[in-house]
């Protein structure tokens, strides 16, 4: 499977911040993350020149209907700690992957690098 090409779509749009009420208490009281406020409301265009595919993954404009077609995901603006060495980033994952709905990635800069978080 792995030298089979994978095709999906994204959003051209970085969407503000949505989180859940649940997910902004745990960011807050278990991960003690102190947001910058309204640095993410605002939805922007996104770059695509940018953006690096991976090797057997490749972003189409359109979806297509086969079975390497992974579907759509949908990005939000990353969430920034006040420190400068946290972020959090919201995605929508396509519905046939629903059972997880909406994931959060939490970062972490060490040296310089934007690590995920443990």
């Amino acid at each position: 499977m792995k030298n089979e090409q994978y095709t999906f779509t994204m959003s051209d749009t970085l969407d503000a911040v949505d989180i859940s009420k649940d997910n902004w208490d745990a960011l807050h009281y278990t991960y003690i993350f102190n947001e910058i406020k309204n640095r993410s409301d605002q939805a922007i265009p996104v770059d695509f020149s940018r953006i690096e595919d991976f090797k057997n993954i490749k972003r189409v404009t359109k979806a297509i209907d086969n079975k390497n077609y992974v579907g759509h995901y949908k990005f939000h603006r990353v969430l920034f700690d006040k420190s400068g060495k946290r972020a959090y980033l919201q995605i929508d994952l396509p519905k046939d992957q629903i059972r997880f709905g909406t994931v959060g990635l939490r970062l972490k800069k060490e040296s310089g690098k934007w690590e995920f978080e443990k």
